[in-house]
Formats: C-alpha cells, structure tokens, sequence
C-alpha cells in the first residue's frame, strides 16, 4: 500500500509540473530528472526508509542548490515524505526541520535576485505541511506499531495455548493409550484366554498402537 501510495505521488507531482509549465517557463532535463528521481526514491521509501529519506534529502539540497531549478518541481512528493510515517517522531521533525532550513538559505542565497512573493509563499506552505503530517504520519505509525504488538502477542498466546494442549495430551491421553496398548499386549499373549479372546486383545493392541502413532503425530503438529 505504501509503495502504491508513493507511486501516486509521484506521477501526481510530475503531471502537475507539466500541466503548470507555463509559470516558471519550459521544463529542462534537470527539472525531469528531480522528479522522476522523486518518483523512485517515494517507491522505494517504504522498503528502506532512512536509505529513502536520505537520498530525498539529497535530492532537494541539490534542488535548491542548483541553478534553473525550481522547489515546485518536487513540491507535491513532500506531501509523502513529510508523512513522518516511517520515522520515530523526533527524527522525522528533524528532518523536516533541515529541508525547511536549506530552502530558507536557499531563498537567502538568491536574496540578490529578483524574488517573487510565490517562492517565500512556497517555503510557508512546505513549512505549514510539515507541521500538518508529521504528526498525521507519527499517530499512522503509532497506531500500526500498536496492532503489531497486539498481534504478536496474540501469537504468543496462541502458541502458548498450543503447547499447554499438547501437554495436557501427552501426559493423560497418551499415557491411557499406551497402558492399554500393554495390557492388551499381555492379554494377547496369556495362553490361558481362549483364541477367539486374545486374537480381540491383538486386534485392540493393533488399534491402540495405530491411534498412540496418530496422537503423537498430532502433538508433533501441536508443538
């Protein structure tokens, strides 16, 4: 579901980059190449997250860093990779705070130059997003830790249970079997039974061999 989730993203942001190309002029190589690199390293965020996570804070340091570029071109990818839903709390407000810094410098860097009110607007809205799915994505991951633990407790118990079943068999209904299993054993043997009668204690020695096999089978199963 993550990974589908990044996906989606991620062909979100490119096509909204290239429906709005009229504001900021043409899309370069460079703008295409940020976005498509946004768009793997969201599908790949869910199945390693601190690897993710760096390589997107790499990518946007080099974003801002780099000439002709534009923060819109990953401005939609954000949306997922503030989430906060693959770092403890502490470690995805610090990497929010860190992207929230380079982009201020950034702005300051360019300070010189002719600056809209749209590109102070944009580290406003990044920051105001931040503040908004950090913590949406720290309750998510919360709540998904809190069922794993529910689960694995349950296996435990379940587990428990099973083992404490295969006891109880073991030493009453395995140990019943096995004594009747004997004394029929003897009964089959004592000559002093008529034939008819010992060939019915066989019979129930077979019987009783065959469900003890079956019993310890299933308590192999069991435990």
């Amino acid at each position: 579901i993550n990974v589908g989730i990044g996906a989606l993203v991620g062909v979100a942001n490119i096509a909204l980059n290239i429906g709005t190309v009229g504001i900021h002029g043409p899309l370069h190589n460079i703008d295409i190449a940020f976005m498509v690199a946004a768009l793997v390293i969201l599908i790949l965020l869910p199945l390693r997250p601190i690897w993710g996570i760096s390589a997107y804070l790499i990518c946007w340091f080099f974003l801002l860093a780099l000439p002709d570029t534009y923060a819109t071109d990953m401005v939609l990818t954000h949306l997922a990779f503030f989430a906060g839903r693959f770092l403890p709390m502490g470690y995805a407000g610090a990497v929010f705070f860190t992207a929230i810094v380079a982009n201020f410098l950034s702005l300051q860097r360019n300070a010189t130059d002719a600056m809209t009110l749209d590109d102070y607007a944009g580290l406003v809205f990044y920051a105001t997003m931040g503040l908004l799915f950090v913590p949406m994505g720290a309750i998510v991951r919360a709540g998904e830790q809190s069922r794993l633990a529910e689960a694995r407790r349950a296996e435990e118990r379940l587990e428990e249970l099973r083992l404490e079943i295969s006891r109880e068999m073991h030493d009453l209904i395995a140990y019943s079997m096995s004594q009747t299993a004997l004394r029929a054993q003897r009964a089959a043997a004592d000559a002093s039974y008529p034939e008819a009668a010992r060939q019915e204690f066989a019979a129930l020695e077979t019987t009783a061999a065959d469900a003890l096999h079956e019993l310890r089978l299933l308590l192999r199963t069991l435990r």
